[in-house]
């Protein structure tokens, strides 16, 4: 379903757009863009299942949680955050927004 204008302002001012940058915008990005809703229902949670010799003492059952736009949401996580683990879950972060944008369940 196209989006109407308030919908492609509100993209603008989200993305500090310019009129410009959205005309240059390929069919593909207008795409992902509109399913931009779908993403904010879904959370990312990653679970820390084992660590050894691990500075910040991470524990079974840490959480790290996102928004799947990529916010680490630091309210939500438990245990210390760090970067080094965060690292590691970038390429499962891909998959997981490719997955909500296509319309599949990330946990499926």
């Amino acid at each position: 379903m196209a989006k109407d204008a308030k919908f492609w302002e509100n993209i603008k001012e989200t993305f500090d757009f310019t009129d410009e940058i959205l005309e240059q915008l390929t069919p593909e990005q207008k795409r992902v863009l509109e399913k931009v809703d779908e993403l904010g229902q879904w959370k990312v949670v990653a679970e820390v299942t084992s660590s050894s010799h691990c500075y910040q003492h991470k524990q079974p059952g840490d959480r790290y949680v996102f928004e799947p736009g990529g916010k680490l949401l630091i309210e939500e996580c438990t245990g210390p955050i760090c970067v080094w683990g965060l690292a590691y879950m970038l390429p499962f972060a891909y998959m997981i927004f490719d997955r909500i944008i296509e319309g599949i369940d990330p946990n499926g």
